[in-house]
């Protein structure tokens, strides 16, 4: 008898599955490479690196006032021009000019009644610039005006702020603050200063004392 044939089953092709990129779902099928949103993202992040700063504007450059010049005493003629000039100054908060005009007044007015205040106001310029050697030494002069020999307590008080000074410029060396103005003195530096002016007040007394018993 003749063999029946086995009917062959022909095998399915197998389908091999198409790469992302040219499958339709996902980004990827829109025909786009998987590197390139990565190349957008350096093209953006470059992008923001070099764009424009805004440009500062520069402040203008203050030229310094030009300083007034000195002034012509020679057209003074009297003493309230002298204090006038110093007042205008000193609201100016130019202090050097103050001083220089009172330095002349009380030169040229050394027998006016108001010469005591001259070489007051002046002492207390010295100080605000703390000039305090300068400042003794104007108190020095004023001690030798004849109108002091009339006033023994107005004496007494220039020799008193003498002696005082004297204690500010040790305090303030110490403190390695010599360059002080007498307002700018910190209230500590202060107490420091009139304990020792106190100290040593008490310690002349003391010593006038004894000398008046012993004439006695």
């Amino acid at each position: 008898p003749e063999k029946k044939k086995v009917p062959v089953q022909k095998e399915e092709p197998i389908l091999q599955e198409e790469p992302p990129s040219q499958r339709g779902d996902g980004p990827e099928g829109r025909g786009e490479s998987p590197v390139e949103p990565a190349k957008k993202q350096e093209e953006t992040s470059a992008g923001a690196t070099t764009k424009a700063e805004p440009i500062k504007q520069e402040e203008p450059i203050k030229k310094p006032e030009p300083k007034e010049p000195a002034p012509d005493f020679s057209t003074f003629t009297t003493l309230d021009d002298y204090l006038d000039y110093a007042d205008a100054a000193q609201k100016k908060g130019d202090l050097e000019r103050a001083t220089t005009a009172y330095a002349n007044a009380v030169d040229i007015y050394v027998s006016d009644p108001y010469i005591i205040y001259l070489y007051m106001d002046l002492g207390n310029l010295l100080k605000q610039q703390a000039r305090y050697t300068d400042c003794i030494n104007v108190y020095h002069a004023a001690l030798s005006i004849p109108i002091l020999a009339e006033n023994p307590a107005i004496a007494r008080e220039f020799e008193k702020n003498i002696r005082y000074l004297g204690i500010v410029q040790a305090v303030l060396k110490r403190h390695h603050a010599e360059d002080t103005p007498f307002g700018d003195i910190p209230d500590a530096v202060r107490a420091e200063i009139e304990a020792a002016d106190q100290a040593l007040e008490k310690k002349s007394a003391s010593k006038d004392e004894t000398d008046r018993k012993s004439v006695v």
